[in-house]
């Protein structure tokens, strides 16, 4: 199994938005995983 970690693998100066949309339309991904803390879910609502 292999681990694809945005805070080592998401450089800084790239899309995050293509990152995000990659990990959900890649077919070899079959998990997601999300550690939101309580400002993020304010903000997003």
């Amino acid at each position: 199994m292999e681990i694809v970690f945005d805070q080592y693998d998401l450089k800084e100066g790239h899309d995050k938005y293509a990152y995000m949309e990659s990990m959900v339309t890649d077919s070899s991904v079959s998990h997601v995983l999300m550690f939101i803390d309580k400002r993020y879910s304010e903000k997003s609502q």
